[in-house]
C-alpha cells in the first residue's frame, strides 16, 4: 500500500511536541533555524487540535534531528523515537492508557496496536507471542525510519525496566520486523 503524505494526517500535537523539544533543547536559535529549515508552516500557530499532513510531520522531525544532533542519521532517528514515547508517557492520555496496562511488556506490546490505530490510522501493527519470553511484532506501511520506532520500543523497554534485546529487520516495503526477548 502507498503512502499518501498529503491525505494521511497526525494530530498537531506531535508537530507542536517536536518544537517544544526544539526549543528546550536549542532555545530561541534553535526555533530560529528551525523556521529556516522547515517553513512548510507557521509553527508558532500550529494547534495541538488540528490534524496536519504526514509529509509535515517527517519535515519536521528531520529538521529537529539535524537541529538537535547535528543530522538525521539512523542514530538520530532512534532519539527522537525515544525522546517522542518519553514525551507519550509523560502525557496525560499516555499516564492513563499505562496506567490501564501496568508496566508489562506483554499487554503494552499486544495494545500497541490501540496506540498506533488511534495516533497513526495509516500504520498496520500485529503482534505474535512465540514464547513466554519472545515475540514478534510487524509494523507496515510505516514512513518512519526503522530506527525511529526502533528507539521508541526501546525507551518503552526502560520505562518497564526490561533488560530485555529488541532488533529491528527491513522487511522492504516500508515494513519492519521487531524482535523483542525478555
Amino acid at each position: 500500500m502507498e503512502i499518501d503524505y498529503d491525505k494521511n494526517q497526525v494530530p498537531g500535537y506531535f508537530l507542536l511536541e517536536d518544537v517544544n523539544f526544539v526549543r528546550k533543547e536549542k532555545g530561541p536559535f534553535g526555533i530560529t533555524k528551525l523556521k529556516k529549515i522547515f517553513p512548510e508552516i507557521d509553527i508558532d500557530k500550529i494547534s495541538p487540535f488540528r490534524k496536519y499532513p504526514l509529509k509535515h510531520e517527517l519535515a519536521l522531525l528531520k529538521a529537529a534531528a539535524i537541529i538537535i544532533y547535528g543530522d538525521d542519521s539512523p542514530t538520530s532517528w532512534a532519539k527522537l523515537g525515544r525522546h517522542d514515547f518519553e514525551t507519550m508517557a509523560n502525557s496525560n492520555l499516555g499516564k492513563v492508557l499505562i496506567s490501564l496496562f501496568g508496566k508489562d511488556v506483554v499487554k503494552l506490546i499486544k495494545n500497541a496496536s490501540r496506540f498506533f490505530h488511534f495516533f497513526a490510522p495509516f500504520i498496520t501493527f500485529s503482534y505474535q507471542e512465540l514464547d513466554k519470553h519472545h515475540a514478534i511484532f510487524t509494523i507496515e506501511n510505516d514512513p518512519y525510519p526503522r530506527e525511529y520506532y526502533l528507539g521508541y520500543f526501546l525507551a518503552l523497554r526502560d520505562f518497564i525496566g526490561s533488560h530485555g534485546i529488541i532488533t529491528v529487520k527491513d522487511a522492504g516495503g516500508r515494513k519492519y520486523i521487531y524482535e523483542v526477548y525478555w
